[in-house]
């Protein structure tokens, strides 16, 4: 014979192989005491017959129909309990934040970008040389070299042709980068001049045409060079002096 209880909560049967004080619903999980339950005492061929054709009205398959549940004291639910787990909820100032990290970092890596490259930018756009020039000085450019015409300072003297004298004289020009900055060799606008210190020659000369063909042509800080430029066209009257001024490429539309 076998005793059949009823789960007073969810109204599940089980068949109870030992008396117990109280049990356990492994449907709802609710504990109860033996005598709040219905039981009731059936022969065991009668019950395993009426659970196999409980069995095949639901049509499950045949390793998945459940023995009939056992409960005892220490039977446990079928379920297994899980923990929980706390998902925190995203603070809106933390992702206000985190994004404004973002774009600070953004650009910090386009600043750096911009500086880096700037033999390109200034290629592509060279108007932005003096934001360059300007940044450059509160900042690290690797490369950059500035192009300032009031940080050199010339100096010029005549020397007398062999032959022709100063009619054909040749212009030794000293340039010195006055400044603590590297500078692109100038522009040189050079002027031969007469007794009264009227011009009897000029020429405007690029650093190639003066002896420095390296693009660009720098000069360090606190270095001179020197270049001699011979005049080979004879002049009216001998030159009784030479002024040399260094001027922007820019100004020239070079």
């Amino acid at each position: 014979m076998a005793q059949v209880i009823k789960c007073p909560s969810c109204g599940a049967l089980w068949r109870i192989k030992e008396a117990a004080p109280e049990y356990r619903c492994g449907a709802c999980g609710q504990i109860f005491p033996a005598e709040t339950a219905e039981s009731v005492v059936v022969p065991d061929k009668k019950l395993d017959e009426a659970m196999l054709e409980k069995a095949k009205r639901t049509d499950l398959p045949e390793d998945n129909v459940p023995d009939a549940p056992l409960l005892s004291d220490d039977a446990q639910p079928n379920a297994d309990p899980r923990a929980a787990v706390y998902v925190p909820k995203r603070s809106p100032l933390r992702s206000f934040l985190l994004a404004v990290l973002v774009l600070i970092l953004l650009a910090v890596a386009c600043a750096s970008a911009f500086l880096m490259m700037h033999g390109f930018v200034l290629a592509q756009a060279p108007f932005l040389r003096p934001v360059y020039e300007n940044v450059c000085t509160k900042l690290p450019c690797p490369g950059f070299v500035w192009a300032d015409v009031k940080a050199f300072r010339a100096e010029a003297s005549l020397e007398a042709d062999a032959q022709s004298g100063l009619l054909r004289p040749t212009a030794q020009v000293t340039l010195t980068n006055a400044s603590a900055l590297p500078q692109q060799l100038p522009v040189l606008e050079i002027k031969l001049l007469d007794p009264a210190g009227d011009t009897l020659a000029s020429r405007v000369l690029e650093p190639a045409e003066y002896g420095f063909p390296q693009k660009p042509a720098v000069l360090p800080a606190g270095e001179s060079v020197r270049t001699a430029i011979a005049f080979k066209e004879a002049l009216p009257h001998e030159a009784a002096g030479i002024t040399v001024r260094p001027i922007s490429a820019d100004s020239l539309g070079l």
